[in-house]
């Protein structure tokens, strides 16, 4: 549990740091990589390749840090 907590806390701080998240686009990310891993960065998803926080596909690294970044890149470069 505290290794998903030291996750979360690390999301934060990058989504605001690196990428201006502030508010209201904290909380969608929050509920986000809730449901998609409850910021278990080993999390699996059975029906695909998905893995980690973010559960991005293909995904390899076991790197919390490295996963947040992806995944926050990802929905840079997405949305």
């Amino acid at each position: 549990m505290y290794e998903k907590k030291r996750n979360k806390n690390l999301a934060i701080a990058y989504a605001y740091a690196g990428f201006g998240y502030s508010g209201r686009e904290q909380r969608c990310l929050i509920t986000l990589w809730t449901r998609e891993s409850r910021f278990d960065h080993l999390a699996r998803n059975s029906r695909s390749t998905a893995y980690g926080i973010a559960q991005l596909l293909s995904e390899k690294s076991r790197d919390p840090a490295i996963q947040i970044l992806r995944g926050l890149r990802y929905i840079e470069h997405r949305y």
